[in-house]
């Protein structure tokens, strides 16, 4: 693994913001479309519509694929496209058609927690004082956010799935960070991320499924949202995150998700958030802000330095 350079970089708040802000209006267009499909059938062609408009782009700007002979480059994308838009993106679907949007942009403010555990344990990452403060801030921003929609009934299903999704997309995060993916764009690495995952959820759609999706003029909006808007263009964005900073860093980008999800879900459906959630949503602000603060500083030992 290459080591993290305390000169590197440290992403911009226009950037980490933006990233979040998209992805948390994800929720309300994943509900919206899965009205018309299937989750895994809707998966796939999220995913190739994703895939359609990266790969557009990238022809544009003179960009190839790999040859296949650079295996280092493809096992990466393989392995995170199964991790983060197969896995994840196929289990937020499941969730997603379980609890209201809201709820689930509250949860994903557990992917931070779960990527910063395992890049200590895998990465060797260690966050400055500030840092973990802001570890616990954010948390504790999650939990204001996510108190009034737990106070109710929730489905144990669509829990579940959300929090498969969330883990996930943790391990995605750090498996990225630990490749050395540097022969590629991250427009190009999410462009055939989505290539694997919608060929891959379509066979799955096909045989589970039936291939369950309406051609519909009402699907065409949400899918379109959920497709390009909330994660070809926000998971190139996190690419590129996550190419700068390191996988704790990235993935407390993840804080800012819920606040922007109930905002959106509140806007969308009509319903006000309360005084605790828009004091949760100032303490993830806060939380992202002393986690990026400052260098992740990289713990190496003995035997992970001789493994280079």
């Amino acid at each position: 693994m290459p080591p993290v350079s305390g000169r590197r970089p440290i992403p911009t708040v226009w950037l980490v913001v933006l990233t979040a802000f998209l992805i948390g209006t994800n929720y309300v267009a994943l509900q919206a479309a899965l009205e018309h499909a299937e989750p895994l059938s809707f998966t796939s062609v999220r995913a190739g519509s994703g895939a359609l408009v990266l790969m557009v782009v990238a022809h544009v700007r003179g960009e190839r694929p790999p040859p296949l002979s650079d295996r280092q480059t493809w096992r990466g994308v393989i392995v995170v496209a199964t991790l983060v838009t197969t896995t994840s993106s196929a289990t937020l679907a499941y969730g997603v058609a379980r609890v209201s949007p809201g709820l689930a942009a509250l949860l994903s403010a557990n992917m931070p927690l779960f990527a910063a555990i395992l890049a200590w344990i895998f990465l060797h990452e260690r966050l400055a004082r500030t840092g973990f403060i802001g570890l616990g801030v954010g948390a504790l921003g999650a939990f204001g956010l996510a108190w009034p929609a737990l106070s109710g009934d929730t489905s144990a299903t669509g829990f579940a799935f959300m929090m498969v999704a969330t883990f996930t997309w943790a391990v995605g995060v750090v498996t990225q960070k630990s490749w050395d993916l540097s022969r590629i764009s991250p427009l190009m690495f999410v462009a055939l991320q989505l290539v694997v995952s919608s060929l891959s959820m379509a066979v799955l759609g096909a045989i589970f499924e039936g291939w369950a999706v309406e051609a519909t003029s009402d699907f065409a909006f949400p899918l379109f949202w959920s497709g390009v808007v909330s994660m070809a263009v926000p998971f190139t964005l996190m690419a590129t995150v996550i190419s700068r900073a390191s996988a704790t860093e990235a993935a407390a980008t993840a804080y800012l998700i819920p606040f922007f999800g109930a905002v959106v879900s509140a806007v969308w459906t009509g319903e006000l958030l309360e005084p605790i959630e828009w004091i949760g949503g100032a303490f993830l602000l806060v939380g992202v802000w002393l986690v990026n603060r400052h260098p992740v500083r990289e713990v190496v030992s003995a035997d992970a330095g001789s493994r280079g």
